[in-house]
């Protein structure tokens, strides 16, 4: 198997193409629609459209042994690629996620035990029908569940509200890093410029 690029003479690029144009189309095994051929155009293209001859082949060649590498991966260990961000961000937003979903699920327990010990507290035995009974047991139980509900939407707020400080404070960061780096370049200017023009006074 030859690729274009590392050919030697010419013979070999042209015995490459008499080659495809040998191929059957009967042997390439594709759909009766353009979706295979359209995806696969939005996939090569992420490496750069409009570029020149040798740049493209080689970019394609890259792409095609990062495709294969994966295949084999994915054939061998089952582990395919999953295109998610798995970055410090996002992992940190899991994280806050996880301890607010625990901290939350602590606090319903610990307000059902509370519940729990009132109602046994407060118990009183009057003698009426199985319908009010059942009317007034209910009338708590949903009262309840509208409070959890609204601590749990309290505490989905602020953890979007400390992921949305979290972004802030890296923007941040990155716009001090900016601004240092295009003070060291300004201050270097001025150095250049200093010894141009001590080298032309001297």
């Amino acid at each position: 198997m030859y690729s274009i690029p590392h050919c030697e003479d010419e013979a070999t690029v042209f015995n490459i193409f008499n080659q495809l144009s040998d191929l059957d189309e009967d042997k390439i095994q594709a759909g009766n629609n353009t979706n295979a051929s359209e995806a696969a155009h939005a996939y090569a293209n992420r490496s750069g459209k409009q570029l020149k001859l040798l740049s493209a082949i080689n970019r394609g060649r890259k792409l095609d042994e990062t495709t294969v590498s994966r295949m084999q991966i994915h054939m061998k260990f089952n582990v395919p690629v999953t295109h998610r961000d798995n970055g410090e961000i996002k992992r940190k937003a899991v994280a806050m996620t996880r301890k607010s979903a625990a901290t939350t699920h602590k606090k319903n327990k610990l307000q059902a035990k509370k519940n729990l010990s009132k109602k046994s507290k407060s118990k009183i035995i009057t003698i009426s029908d199985s319908e009010t009974e059942a009317t007034s047991s209910k009338k708590p139980k949903i009262k309840s569940e509208s409070n959890d509900l609204h601590e749990l939407e309290i505490e989905e707020r602020k953890i979007m509200i400390k992921e949305r400080a979290v972004a802030i404070r890296e923007k941040e960061i990155d716009i001090r890093k900016k601004e240092a780096e295009i003070e060291a370049l300004e201050l270097a200017n001025k150095k250049m410029r200093n010894d141009l023009e001590h080298a032309k006074q001297t």
